[in-house]
C-alpha cells in the first residue's frame, strides 16, 4: 500500500482546512493508499501549542516517509514548502486527486 501525504492550507482556515483533509483521506482509504493528514494535528496543537517551525519540522519529517504527496489546489506557504521538499526527495506529486488514485490506487477485495 502506498503512502501519501496531503498538503493543503490551514492558516487563516483552520477548521475548513482539517475538515478538507478528512474527507481527502477518506478517499483515498477507500482506493487503497494510506493517507498522511497533517492537519489532524490540529487537536494537538488546541492542547499543547508548538510554533510554526516545530510543526514544518513535524510535516517534512511525515513526509519524508510517503510515496506521494497530494497538493490541494489552494495558495499555501506551508503546502508550497510540502511540495518543493517532495520534488527535492523524488516524491511524487500529484495536483489531482482523480490522477493520483487512477495511477496508484487499487480496488478494495
Amino acid at each position: 500500500m502506498k503512502t501519501c501525504y496531503i498538503a493543503s492550507p490551514y492558516t487563516g482556515q483552520e477548521e475548513i482546512g482539517v475538515q478538507r483533509q478528512i474527507l481527502i483521506a477518506d478517499t483515498l482509504i477507500e482506493a487503497g493508499i494510506a493517507p498522511i493528514a497533517p492537519l489532524l494535528f490540529h487537536y494537538v496543537h488546541k492542547q499543547f501549542p508548538k510554533d510554526y517551525d516545530t510543526w514544518m519540522e513535524i510535516d517534512l519529517a511525515l513526509l519524508k516517509k510517503c510515496d506521494l504527496l497530494y497538493r490541494f489546489p489552494q495558495p499555501s506557504k506551508g503546502a508550497d514548502i510540502e511540495e518543493l521538499f517532495a520534488n527535492e526527495n523524488g516524491i511524487k506529486v500529484y495536483n489531482s486527486l482523480d490522477k493520483l488514485i487512477k495511477e496508484n490506487g487499487r480496488l478494495k477485495k
